[in-house]
Formats: structure tokens, C-alpha cells, sequence
């Protein structure tokens, strides 16, 4: 180009124009570059939410997952929660926001709404054959779904949808230095006689505390128990002669001659306490609790050589139903890191890295028939002589329990325990309740019918 000739106006509207193209171009590669960054950093986060267990535990065992999978630069952020009402509920709030984690658990005690969000496992790495020899059936029975693949000969394939590593049941701490030995829990009817020779010897000392609702800690999964010994294992079977036998046998270890477990219940109700304080003080010999319930107790001191455990005994000397509950890992069907989920879901179904959670987390019987033996002689608190093989009744036929809607049933049943009369009539109100709210929150039918009348 001949500038010479050029003039000023001209040659100024020229170098304009370049100076714009060049400016142009530099914002392209930086709104480019920085497009990438962030697809890259969405791409390579995973975000796990769990309930009830130690944040930062949880963060140690994912670490262990990046290290031993070579996943350095994978960022993961663990969120855990207290409570299963907020947890449910953040949950809920976070698929709508489109901010759901990539991975989370769901509880085996209720048909969970978000079934729907759960993404099925890769069949060639999670055979569900294999899952059935590895976990036990009243584990594998829930955690594997079969999808009609043709629908002219109705042909099936099952798929594993999630990924236990734990399951807990309840059973009895004692207080052994009020003459309790472990021969009273072989059933119901040996251990009410161990509770006449308590009351008879102490008449202050409440031997077992049941018969009320709020007062009792973990009410709502005892009095599922108690239902589960008579072979009710949902509320959709539950009738009113084996609600009568269950509630019963709840409601007889209540001292009815006197006012002073009244007077009891209604002071602890008034200071926000519950049947845990008064164990610590000794002034309960025995509790029905989980194993983790065993750090609340270390927390609030006891003397450790006269804690003990059996497990919750049956009726009789024959096979009962138990109350074994458990959550398991899903993946969100929408996690923009599918594969790095996808990776966890695979690390936690081993041995080796099951073995690390149950570990970190030692107040957990193990899913897996394999680590069994490995585990269930192992102490949860080293200083305590309490192990997990204690909570294992071989007489009990462990089984989950359908609730329907958790945080409904939970609260329900909770107001029926601290009834004094009339509690046949509420059950069956309450079972007629949480029917319909499934269909509606669940099921999504019948959504303008008035569950509460």
C-alpha cells in the first residue's frame, strides 16, 4: 500500500480500522480462554452429600479416593447433614435449583420421591448377579430394579441402582452394675423377669425405659421393631390385632401403679430431655439405641467397665423379623462429572475401599458378606468392651421397614406413643395418612385429596 499518497484522513481511518480488528480478536481469546476455564473446573468437580456421619471424616475418606485413584486435580466438595428433615428438604431444593450433588444417599426405610433422579449402573461393572452373592438379600432385594427391555416377550434386565456399604439394627444397652447379665435378653419373657427382680430390688430405678414418645430417644425405629416382631414389615400390612401385640408390649414396662414415671416423663419434657440423660445418671439400667448412640454416651462419661450390649431380643427362641436400616450412594442422573462418579461408586463397592469407610465410620455393621469376619469382632470405641458382632442376633431375620414417608411416620408415631388410651385407632389413622401422602408426594395421585382428615 503506498502511504505517501495517502492522505491524513484516510491514513487515520486505516489505522482506526486495524487497531479495532486487533481489538476484536484479543476480546475473542480471552472470553474464549475463559469459557474453557470454566467449563474445565464444572467438568472436573464432584460434590458428594451424605447424613449423620463426621464432615470431616467423610472429607478424609475421599481424599483416600483421590490418592488411591490417581485423581489429583479432582476437586470434591462433601456436604453432611444432622438431620434427615434438612437434609431431604436441601436436597429437594437443590435438583430444582439445578444444583444437586453429584453424588448422595437415600434411606432404605421409604420409597424415596427422588428414585426418578438416580442414574442405573453400568450392568458390565455392576453385575447384579455378582451384587447378590456379595451383599446380603435383604440389601440386594432393595438396591437392584429390573426394566422391561422388550416389551413383545416382556423380557427383563436388572440393574444395580445403588451402592450400600453399612447397614445398623438396634439393640439393648445395659447397665451391668445393676446385676443384668447377658442371658436375660435370650427373648422377651426372660428379660421382663430380670425387670420384676430390678423393680422389686430398686423400686427408683426405672429398669427399661419405653412407654412414651418424645422422651424416647429413637422412639419412632423402636416401636418399628417391636411391629417387625410381628412380622409387619410396612405400614401397608400392618393390622390392628398385631398393632395392639406391638404397642402392647411397648406400653407394659411402664410402672402404671404409680405417679413417679409420670411425674418423670413430664419433667423431662419440660427441660427438653430425654431417656439418654437419665441412663448417664443412672437412674435407667437398660436403653434400646443404635451402635453410633455409643459416642453420645462416651461424651456424657459412663463408667466403662459396666457398659454392656446385647442384641434386641425376640419373643421367643425361633426367627423374628429385626429392624435393619441403612442408606446407600446413588449418582444424579444430571452430574456434569458422571464419569469421576462413576469412579467413586466403583471404589466404595470393593473390599479394600469399603473396608476404609467402615473404618473411618466404626459404628457400622458391614453390607458386604466379605468384610463380615474382618469387622464384626472389632471394638467401636477401644476403651469400651462393646463390639459389633453384639448387635447381631442370629435368631432375627433382618429385614428393612417401609415407613412410607419417613419424616411423616417419625413424627406420627412419636404423637401415638404419648397417648395413654385410644393409640389402636390413631395407628390406623396415622397408617391411613401416610398412604395417602405417598401416593401424593411419590406416586403423584389423587393430589387434591386431604390426607389429614
Amino acid at each position: 500500500m503506498d502511504f505517501e499518497n495517502l492522505n491524513n484522513k484516510k491514513l487515520i481511518f486505516i489505522i482506526t480500522g486495524f487497531v479495532l480488528v486487533i481489538l476484536i480478536w484479543v476480546m475473542f481469546l480471552t472470553l474464549w480462554s475463559s469459557n474453557k476455564g470454566v467449563k474445565s473446573s464444572k467438568t472436573w468437580d464432584l460434590t458428594i452429600w451424605s447424613v449423620w456421619d463426621d464432615k470431616d471424616k467423610l472429607y478424609n475418606f475421599v481424599q483416600d479416593f483421590k490418592k488411591d485413584t490417581k485423581r489429583k486435580s479432582l476437586v470434591i466438595n462433601v456436604e453432611n447433614f444432622d438431620s434427615w428433615e434438612d437434609y431431604d428438604l436441601a436436597l429437594s431444593s437443590a435438583i430444582i435449583s439445578w444444583k444437586a450433588p453429584d453424588i448422595f444417599v437415600l434411606p432404605s426405610w421409604e420409597k424415596s420421591f427422588l428414585d426418578n433422579q438416580v442414574l442405573a449402573l453400568d450392568p458390565t461393572k455392576f453385575d447384579p448377579d455378582t451384587f447378590r452373592k456379595d451383599y446380603k438379600e435383604f440389601i440386594w432385594d432393595k438396591l437392584i430394579d429390573s426394566v422391561i427391555i422388550d416389551e413383545k416377550t416382556k423380557k427383563k434386565k436388572d440393574f444395580v441402582l445403588w451402592i450400600p456399604i453399612w447397614y445398623e439394627t438396634l439393640w439393648i444397652y445395659y447397665n451391668r452394675f445393676k446385676g443384668i447379665q447377658a442371658s436375660d435378653f435370650k427373648s422377651w419373657a426372660a428379660l421382663n423377669k430380670r425387670i420384676q427382680v430390678l423393680k422389686d430390688r430398686n423400686p427408683s430405678i426405672i429398669p427399661l425405659w419405653l412407654w412414651r414418645g418424645k422422651t424416647v430417644l429413637h422412639s419412632w425405629d423402636i416401636i418399628t421393631q417391636f411391629l417387625m416382631l410381628e412380622w409387619i414389615t410396612s405400614v401397608n400390612n400392618a393390622d390392628e390385632a398385631k398393632i395392639k401385640s406391638a404397642f402392647s408390649t411397648y406400653f407394659m414396662y411402664a410402672d402404671s401403679k404409680v405417679n413417679w414415671y409420670d411425674q418423670k416423663d413430664d419433667f423431662m419434657k419440660i427441660q427438653n430431655k430425654n431417656n439418654f440423660d437419665l441412663f448417664s445418671r443412672w437412674d435407667i439400667a437398660m436403653l434400646a439405641w443404635f451402635p453410633r448412640d455409643l459416642y453420645k454416651i462416651d461424651k456424657n462419661w459412663f463408667r466403662k467397665p459396666w457398659l454392656y450390649v446385647q442384641p434386641f431380643p425376640g419373643y421367643f427362641d425361633w426367627s423374628w423379623k429385626s429392624f435393619a436400616k441403612f442408606k446407600y450412594f446413588v449418582v444424579n442422573k444430571d452430574s456434569k462429572n458422571i464419569s469421576d462418579a462413576m469412579w467413586f461408586m466403583e471404589y466404595i463397592n470393593s473390599d479394600s475401599w469399603a473396608s476404609k469407610y467402615l473404618k473411618t465410620f466404626p459404628y457400622y455393621l458391614p453390607a458386604k458378606i466379605s468384610l463380615e469376619q474382618d469387622f464384626l469382632d472389632s471394638k467401636i470405641i477401644d476403651w469400651y468392651n462393646i463390639k459389633l458382632k453384639d448387635f447381631d442376633n442370629q435368631n432375627l431375620e433382618k429385614s428393612s421397614f417401609d415407613k412410607k414417608v419417613k419424616s411423616f411416620y417419625d413424627k406420627g408415631i412419636t404423637n401415638v406413643l404419648d397417648e395413654k388410651s385410644g393409640y389402636i385407632n390413631s395407628f390406623m389413622h396415622l397408617k391411613t395418612q401416610l398412604i395417602c401422602d405417598f401416593k401424593k408426594i411419590v406416586l403423584l395421585e389423587n393430589l387434591s385429596w386431604n390426607c389429614n382428615k
